[in-house]
């Protein structure tokens, strides 16, 4: 947790130079990511790729948002399959939701064609192989009012 609670620190420390202190938080988030992938650490993985795409994305840097979300989406794919017990399952739906509501407003910031191709690749086959999905990604493409295009709604 140390990476990761010194990147938190220096994202959110108001001294010094800021463009420094977030370079600083950047280097820390990839730092973490080493300790905690996909594979071994999902839960944390989930968490600090999606402190670092919260980064980049109050940056505005959306390309790089879309990298750490889509590494943080990667990891509640791994999460979900251990999360056995009720509890540990609403705490990755929970980051999730964040996470997809997140990568959408920023794929809406890149451009709506990047949103039908990562809705068509990335979302599409979670949907066939559970229902949870659909509980995380509907209410957000109605609150956002996105449209898609018809290989989507087939898909």
């Amino acid at each position: 947790m140390i990476p990761n609670n010194l990147a938190i620190s220096y994202r959110n420390r108001s001294r010094g130079d800021k463009a420094g202190n977030l370079a600083k938080a950047i280097n820390h988030y990839h730092n973490a990511l080493t300790i905690y992938t996909k594979e071994d650490e999902p839960l944390n993985c989930l968490k600090t790729a999606r402190n670092l795409g919260i980064l980049y994305y109050n940056e505005k840097q959306w390309q790089l948002a879309t990298e750490a979300y889509h590494t943080a989406i990667e990891a509640v794919e791994n999460n979900r399959l251990e999360a056995l017990n009720p509890q540990s399952r609403q705490e990755v739906l929970s980051n999730a939701i964040e996470v997809f509501d997140r990568i959408v407003q920023t794929y809406l910031n890149l451009n709506q064609q990047e949103l039908n191709e990562f809705i068509e690749e990335k979302i599409s086959p979670s949907i066939t192989r559970t229902l949870e999905p659909i509980i995380i990604i509907i209410p957000i493409i109605l609150i956002r009012n996105i449209t898609l295009t018809p290989s989507i709604v087939t898909a």
